[in-house]
């Protein structure tokens, strides 16, 4: 049987136990209105902040995965080229004199692998063959096109040649040079990501 001894006094017992019970109290009384108000406004600021971002941060990620799909495609061309792939052209099968991507901000949202059957290095639409058309990222679109002085062009075509996949970049008539800057931007917050490519068959995301 326990004793005064024990805790050192009656007083001192008293003492430990009320100490013992206000802690339970404590421990049990839960969250007052004023904890939980505040509580719920400070998720509400963290939700808004974070909305209210979402585009940027949406939009980035699509202009780079747009941007990083337009060079995959460039070197899909290349390969194609190199490989001495037969096309379906018109009246069958055919071996394309070249295959190229073309671009043009006549259509924003879209461009276009094709083989050409006689080499002028851009796409002719009458006489060209279609290959495939790309939709580029929801939310994204081309932004500008621009040849290696920084020149502004309305259409972009980086041809290679078959067998040797040798490049060229066109416009809609003539050369633009040895290399050429493909920018496209995210409708919300402007954001650009841009592709170069060069004669040399190099191509760079920027």
């Amino acid at each position: 049987m326990l004793n005064a001894k024990c805790f050192g006094n009656a007083k001192d017992t008293s003492f430990v136990f009320s100490i013992h019970n206000s802690a339970f109290r404590i421990s049990q009384r839960g969250f007052t209105m004023v904890e939980i108000v505040l509580m719920l406004a400070i998720i509400t600021i963290i939700s808004s902040v974070v909305l209210a971002n979402f585009p940027s941060i949406s939009g980035s990620i699509n202009v780079q995965k747009t941007a990083q799909r337009f060079a995959l495609n460039i070197r899909k061309a290349q390969n194609q080229a190199l490989a001495v792939r037969t096309v379906q052209g018109p009246a069958g099968p055919v071996v394309p004199r070249s295959v190229g991507i073309n671009i043009t901000t006549a259509a924003p949202t879209t461009y276009i692998m094709f083989a050409e059957t006689a080499v002028n290095n851009r796409y002719d639409a009458g006489t060209d063959i279609l290959i495939e058309t790309f939709n580029i990222e929801t939310g994204i679109q081309l932004f500008e096109l621009r040849n290696e002085s920084n020149g502004l062009e309305t259409a972009i075509n980086i041809v290679f040649t078959v067998p040797s996949a040798e490049a060229a970049i066109h416009n809609a008539a003539a050369s633009i040079g040895q290399s050429a800057l493909i920018r496209f931007r995210a409708d919300r917050g402007g954001l650009i990501r841009s592709v170069r490519a060069r004669t040399s068959g190099q191509v760079v995301v920027e």
